[in-house]
């Protein structure tokens, strides 16, 4: 079977899966989540590990029940990822609404290109189809490439499914800069609680009252071309349902770059979220592994 074919024969599935009745849905959801969490276990470790870290307050009886409600948010997660490709505007619209998006429309009607941060939280597969509610305005938003090819074209076409381009990171500042230059408005969204690998342990920010080490491309682009900068705030009201408050993000152009004061706005606004609402943040990936002691 060539890579073509393995793409079309996942991408059908990913369909199907997709076109399953939400009710349905959730019971597979439920049922994965208790093999996941207790017969596979996975990352059992991490997720107990990271949450005695983040939550050194709370009892172990309480931090297991996060750990129990985030397997289930996980398995939600990926199950309901590929909606974004099967559901229509008006389904999407029900689905994932976005409160202030005003402020990037007048950004946009008046010239001011833009920067979304957001965190490993909620349903952030859903977060592409912010271009459904931007309308004449280009959005994108940076990814790494997935190693296996067919993995990576299938989350490709979910992401880009309404409208949404994707950018591989290590072309983001050619394409910024082209889309500057082409002179219509566009704003880039940016996954950006992501841990560097370990040649990439640049710059320290505090997390949870830890030195983690982060990336901060999203700050220097944004300000090196004056954008706009939002966070965006995620809400679950209910299995299925995610309001995303826009949150602006305002910073000084004239700071020290080096200070990197807008990537620490980032990380207080992700933390009061996720202590908010603590079993919908991605606790099975290693954002402690390289903190600084």
């Amino acid at each position: 079977m060539t890579e073509k074919q393995k793409t079309q024969w996942v991408l059908r599935l990913w369909r199907r899966l997709g076109r399953i009745p939400l009710r349905r849905l959730y019971k597979l959801s439920d049922f994965l989540a208790w093999v996941v969490r207790d017969v596979v276990r996975y990352r059992r470790d991490v997720v107990d590990h990271n949450l005695e870290i983040a939550f050194p307050e709370l009892t172990k009886e309480e931090r297991r029940k996060i750990a129990k409600d985030f397997y289930s948010y996980f398995c939600d997660l990926i199950l309901e990822a590929p909606r974004m490709i099967t559901w229509s505007e008006e389904e999407m619209k029900e689905h994932i609404t976005f409160e202030g998006i005003e402020q990037i429309l007048e950004d946009a009607a008046g010239g001011r290109n833009f920067t979304l941060y957001i965190g490993h939280y909620g349903q952030w597969e859903w977060i592409p189809s912010i271009a459904l509610w931007l309308p004449g305005v280009t959005c994108a938003q940076i990814y790494s490439q997935l190693h296996d090819p067919v993995s990576d074209k299938v989350i490709l076409a979910n992401r880009q499914a309404h409208g949404s381009k994707s950018v591989e990171m290590r072309d983001t500042l050619r394409y910024v800069l082209s889309a500057r230059q082409s002179g219509k408005p566009f704003g880039v969204g940016y996954v950006a609680d992501q841990s560097p690998s370990s040649d990439k342990l640049h710059h320290y920010i505090d997390f949870f009252g830890r030195q983690v080490p982060t990336h901060v491309g999203a700050e220097k682009i944004t300000r090196r071309l004056g954008l706009s900068a939002y966070f965006l705030d995620m809400h679950r009201e209910r299995r299925g349902y995610w309001q995303v408050k826009v949150v602006p993000m305002p910073y000084d152009k004239e700071d020290n770059p080096d200070n990197f004061s807008l990537t620490q706005q980032f990380y207080v606004l992700l933390e009061e979220m996720i202590r908010r609402e603590p079993a919908y943040y991605l606790w099975s990936h290693k954002r402690f592994k390289y903190e600084k002691r």
